[in-house]
């Protein structure tokens, strides 16, 4: 089918985002919900985003309420200096998935702009529950804190090719954390990987049909 020529996602419903330095255009079905303010790029709707090209000191903020958000990284590479590369502010459901064949980069700097109580600490930040997926692979640099990092969940699953070097935490789910498949190489100042939720039901880290390497300077 279609979607499983182009990795796993309908291209024709698709929306497209091109990453060119500095700045980004979008195209497609959800174009209108894609607002580029400088090298701020913002999605505001549900939909999928399939992301390309380089944005050499920006950031992709989701804000789309409680709709479910696919960002499909092909061939997407994105710093930010003083702030994460991805973050999902507002979303009913955040999936990231990593294109076919695809190699993509997200990293972020030493120190935030934003440091208050409710700011993104990880180079790829979620608030709500995150999923990576695909076939793809990725390397996140977390020099801030942590590299990618959920205040909900955070699942791994199908066969992504990841690498984490963080400061802190590699990956950190703080309802809890699911690595399910894919081969995941992390290596932390902190913890490798965690989930610090105290509540009985939450607060696990549960390893399945993944190859995990793990250096971490603490736990």
């Amino acid at each position: 089918s279609q979607a499983e020529a182009s990795g796993g996602w309908d291209e024709s419903g698709a929306t497209a985002v091109a990453l060119s330095g500095d700045s980004a255009t979008a195209s497609g079905r959800s174009a209108a919900a894609v607002s580029v303010d400088g090298s701020t790029i913002t999605i505001t709707a549900g939909g999928t985003y399939v992301v390309s090209g380089a944005l050499t000191d920006g950031e992709i903020v989701v804000t789309a309420d409680d709709a479910d958000v696919h960002l499909v990284l092909n061939g997407a590479s994105i710093t930010n200096a003083d702030g994460p590369a991805i973050d999902v502010r507002d979303a009913g459901s955040a999936v990231l998935v990593l294109a076919r064949g695809s190699d993509n980069a997200l990293a972020d700097g030493a120190a935030y702009a934003d440091t208050g109580e409710d700011a993104a600490t990880a180079a790829l930040f979620s608030s709500d529950t995150l999923t990576l997926t695909g076939t793809g692979s990725l390397t996140v640099t977390g020099a801030h804190e942590d590299g990618i990092s959920s205040k909900n969940g955070l699942a791994v699953t199908g066969s992504p090719t990841i690498t984490v070097n963080a400061a802190d935490d590699g990956l950190r789910g703080k309802d809890w954390l699911l690595i399910d498949g894919g081969t995941l190489t992390v290596t932390a100042g902190g913890d490798g990987l965690k989930s610090s939720e105290d509540d009985e039901t939450k607060g696990f880290v549960a390893l399945g049909g993944a190859a995990v390497s793990v250096t971490a300077g603490d736990d």
